[in-house]
């Protein structure tokens, strides 16, 4: 009944696993931006009974299924809110929260991103006059083309600052004999009790999930989201680990986080993205653990390379920002990429 409301009826043949892609178009001239809006379509058998629905008996027809998508058409980047000053009641401190939303966020005021994605070192991701040494990962340069081309689905990127002096707490999992450290578990509840209500709050989401919900971060930060995703599976569905620092606690991951996991046959297995670089001084302590991680994850808890685990080998990678911020597209494509 409404202008903006159409029916199609197909008819598909039997088995047939179908997917209805489709596009907004303006006055047959301008096509909307992003990715094709795609549909899954169920199949059901029709009675033989009814056959003025269809000529052969073994087509199936899909079941009525209705869909909605929010099309947009000018905007080509995305934008950047800060929400400032958020409490930890874990740590009593407080920090800034950089949020990123796509092209098209601000446009259509009915899209929300499909994806969410939690990253740390927030500071160092977007703004260099925030970033360590002025060098800032540029993550919308990166993402902003992926979306508009349809490369990755539309998605929101929350950008947790770290405290600085209480980094390598917050971060780590277990003491240190070294560092110190071992409160990620409290830092993890703080996202999930704190930060995330907080988006959800002010910003657009997807209803968060695994299916809708990863973490990305590098060095200490790798380390951080491969922790959150192996032991939070209920939570993180993806694990971006770039140059992870897999050697804290004589490899304390490797060792003992990862035979407490599920194998990747199991239904909630988070997927998992890993590199490093092969360039400075820290080059041999990030690269040999984080093969070995990707080595015992293939063989010992049936990941598949290039499926629902990744490994990229930076050549000429250095263990800095500007490194992790010009490989970025890597995680991305294999974390959400899309044909």
């Amino acid at each position: 009944d409404s202008p903006h409301e159409w029916t199609l009826q197909l008819e598909c043949e039997e088995n047939a696993i179908v997917t209805l892609e489709m596009k907004a178009l303006i006055n047959d001239e301008q096509w909307s931006l992003g990715a094709n809006h795609r549909v899954p379509l169920q199949l059901q058998d029709y009675p033989k009974s009814e056959k003025w629905k269809t000529t052969l008996p073994d087509r199936m027809n899909a079941t009525a299924t209705s869909t909605s998508f929010a099309p947009w058409f000018g905007e080509s980047q995305g934008s950047l809110s800060v929400l400032s000053n958020v409490v930890s009641k874990q740590f009593e401190n407080e920090r800034d929260v950089i949020v990123y939303v796509p092209p098209g966020y601000n446009e259509n005021p009915y899209l929300v991103p499909s994806q969410a994605v939690i990253m740390h070192d927030g500071q160092n991701l977007f703004d260099p006059s925030t970033a360590f040494g002025g060098q800032a990962w540029m993550v919308q340069d990166t993402v902003d083309p992926m979306i508009i081309a349809g490369r990755i689905p539309s998605l929101l990127i929350i950008g947790v600052y770290n405290t600085g002096a209480n980094r390598i707490n917050e971060y780590t999992n277990v003491q240190d004999p070294d560092y110190g450290g071992g409160n990620a578990s409290l830092y993890l509840d703080f996202l999930e009790d704190t930060v995330l209500p907080l988006v959800e709050e002010n910003f657009r989401l997807p209803a968060l999930g695994p299916e809708t919900l990863g973490t990305i971060g590098s060095s200490l930060g790798g380390l951080l989201s491969c922790f959150a995703a192996a032991t939070r599976p209920e939570v993180y569905g993806k694990a971006g680990c770039m140059s992870p620092s897999f050697w804290w606690a004589s490899e304390n991951f490797r060792l003992k986080i990862l035979p407490q996991i599920e194998p990747a046959s199991e239904p909630d297995s988070p997927m998992y993205y890993l590199d490093s670089g092969d360039q400075g001084g820290d080059a041999s302590s990030i690269e040999k653990p984080t093969q070995a991680v990707r080595d015992s994850l293939e063989a010992k808890k049936d990941y598949q390379l290039n499926s629902n685990l990744f490994y990229y080998l930076d050549h000429g990678g250095d263990h800095n920002e500007k490194s992790w911020g010009s490989r970025f597209a890597e995680p991305m494509a294999a974390l959400y990429g899309q044909a």
